[in-house]
């Protein structure tokens, strides 16, 4: 009943792999044109990051068509970390506490509900 509920009030966007092309020739990082996807998010372009510009377009149309974005995550591993942690920007466009809260709000909650999320290990400075 709580999934039926959320499926009708949200919209959940997953996309399983941002690298496909670069992961099956052994990049986890880099594309097949070499290129750092996690790099190259501020200006990407549809022949040289495809899959980082497809997304950005989406949530540009998302929000353009009246659609608010409560949660973006990215998740992928990390080469020197352990355990799950998170990577998010210090507030949102407002800039106000109650953006630094919501924020930190999804993290909080789940480093409580498991314990294959260290909180401390979130950054919050991107």
């Amino acid at each position: 009943p709580i999934a039926d509920a959320l499926r009708h009030q949200f919209i959940f966007l997953i996309i399983p792999m941002l690298n496909p092309d670069g992961v099956i020739f052994g990049n986890n990082r880099c594309s097949l044109g070499g290129y750092d996807l996690n790099r190259c998010w501020g200006h990407p372009t549809s022949q040289k990051q495809p899959t980082v510009y497809a997304i950005k377009k989406t949530l540009h149309d998302l929000t353009n068509s009246g659609k608010q974005i409560y949660v973006f995550c990215d998740l992928h591993g990390h080469s020197k970390l352990l355990n799950s942690f998170m990577y998010a920007c210090h507030t949102i466009s407002d800039g106000s506490f109650c953006s630094w809260t919501k924020i930190r709000t999804l993290p909080r909650i789940l480093a409580r509900k498991s314990h294959l999320l260290n909180y401390h290990q979130c950054s919050f400075k991107v």
